[in-house]
């Protein structure tokens, strides 16, 4: 392992090249990636006769012309991502299937 490691290093310095995965950027990007495709399967899921008309988060707010205050803008973006169902279903399978071949 050790040895490994310190060719490795060599490597890196003689070629300038580093090894992936690097530590800082891509980590840190796939991690985002993760949250904000998380997010959208929260919001994808919400149902606006069970659980959003209730409580008057529903399509007809936004209709009345209410769209300029965050209420009507968090409406929007939960009726924009619903619409998004199967490019998210084809999104979460790549993720599954990076996530199964990166380990």
């Amino acid at each position: 392992m050790v040895i490994q490691l310190g060719l490795s290093m060599r490597w890196a310095a003689l070629t300038g090249l580093q090894t992936w995965p690097a530590s800082g950027w891509g980590t840190g990007l796939w991690t985002l990636l993760e949250g904000f495709l998380l997010l959208s399967n929260a919001l994808v899921i919400l149902n606006e006769d069970r659980f959003l008309a209730p409580i008057g988060w529903s399509f007809s707010e936004v209709s009345r012309g209410r769209t300029k205050s965050l209420k009507g803008q968090m409406i929007g973006l939960i009726y924009a991502t619903q619409y998004m169902r199967l490019p998210l279903i084809a999104f979460n399978t790549i993720t599954i299937a990076m996530m199964l071949v990166s380990g």
